[in-house]
């Protein structure tokens, strides 16, 4: 039996990570967190491609990931006793 090999061009993979973002999830298909490199990464990519608007809500979604204060106060909200 022949396995089926699925091609996965570079625009689909940074498309798809940045739904995955936009969606609210932190953790690629592999269950690994993306990386603040990574975040840099797709600015970078979306600004070359001129998709300003996919570039602001990345960098808007690394600046949360950033704020330590901000998400030890969610953390500490949402949690059960």
């Amino acid at each position: 039996m022949m396995k089926e090999f699925i091609v996965k061009s570079y625009d689909y993979i940074m498309n798809c990570d940045f739904n995955r973002i936009k969606s609210g999830k932190r953790i690629n298909l592999n269950n690994k967190h993306y990386t603040i490199e990574y975040y840099d990464k797709l600015i970078e990519y979306f600004n070359k491609k001129e998709e300003y608007e996919k570039s602001s809500i990345i960098l808007i979604e690394k600046n949360k990931r950033l704020n330590f204060k901000s998400n030890l106060e969610n953390i500490l909200k949402n949690q059960k006793y």
